[in-house]
């Protein structure tokens, strides 16, 4: 019986486990794409627009700006 038990546990926590899997999988496909547009595009464009901005500036004026430039750089990086 003890055997019977720890198979019936098993196989309880197995499909619970598939449904979470599954319910998971369903939230992350809308969940996910959201995030990374979030957590990811975000931060690139801002630190796009910054790297573009300091060249330019850099462009203009060689002396002065590179230095800034590799401080806004380490701190994004």
């Amino acid at each position: 019986t003890c055997s019977f038990v720890l198979s019936m546990k098993f196989v309880n926590v197995t499909i619970s486990a598939l449904l979470w899997i599954r319910i998971i999988k369903e939230e992350f496909l809308t969940v996910i794409p959201m995030t990374v547009i979030i957590f990811i595009a975000i931060p690139s464009l801002r630190l796009l627009y910054l790297m573009v901005n300091e060249i330019l500036h850099f462009l203009k004026d060689p002396r002065t700006r590179f230095h800034k430039f590799h401080y806004t750089y380490e701190i994004f990086t």
